[in-house]
């Protein structure tokens, strides 16, 4: 990951809630020295959690979310997998202070990559998580496209707009599916006005997705 890329490219659109996967936190691959989300964190200015889902070259792997609303709380969940030789995947939930006595609770996962049951039992298990969390926002790398049966579970909670369903986001240069996801809770306050991908050419192999949405 080029941090100083992605830092700017935060920066400079005035993204205010970040979440990020497949984090390398002080690990031999990217730096036995380099924290990659702290180190966004302190580029942004802004606050983060990680969650942990793998030991990984001497460091830790896992997902991030960063904000520029104080986190208030947070958690991470382990999420099941079919067989226990898979990488292991979790959830990882933050609620923001948005001021005005207003709060919104984020997620981002990432699912499993090769067992499509195993996708299907991370999504139940999301979809529990997300009721008893409230989650209004929910984000990730999904390993799976909309007709799949993970997404087919999701939407039992959440609501995936027809409007972006276009927006590919993998591979990045040819970009002909879309398995990352920003969707807001059933009968949620949020308001999507856009969603729009980027491609980050070297900084990733998947296309970004920025969403611009408010509060009803």
């Amino acid at each position: 990951m080029d941090i100083n890329s992605l830092a700017s490219l935060i920066n400079n659109q005035e993204v205010d809630i970040v979440t990020l996967q497949e984090l390398d936190v002080n690990t031999r691959r990217s730096g036995i020295a380099l924290d990659q989300l702290a180190e966004l964190a302190k580029r942004t200015k802004m606050s983060y959690k990680f969650g942990k889902t793998i030991d990984y070259a001497g460091g830790d792997y896992g997902i991030g979310i960063l904000s520029k609303y104080p986190i208030v709380k947070s958690a991470f969940y382990p999420l099941s997998s079919s067989s226990e030789q898979e990488e292991k995947r979790g959830l990882l939930v933050c609620t923001l202070d948005l001021g005005h006595e207003r709060e919104l609770t984020v997620a981002t996962t990432h699912l499993a990559s090769q067992s499509n049951a195993s996708r299907v039992l991370q999504a139940k298990e999301v979809i529990q998580l997300a009721k008893e969390n409230k989650i209004d926002l929910l984000t990730g790398d999904f390993n799976a496209t909309e007709k799949e049966e993970p997404i087919q579970v999701l939407k039992q909670g959440f609501e995936f707009d027809s409007r972006f369903k276009n927006q590919f986001t993998i591979p990045t240069q040819t970009s002909t599916k879309k398995i990352d996801f920003i969707v807001k809770a059933l009968n949620s306050a949020i308001l999507f006005h856009r969603q729009s991908v980027y491609s980050l050419e070297s900084l990733s192999d998947h296309n970004m997705i920025i969403a611009d949405f408010s509060l009803e």
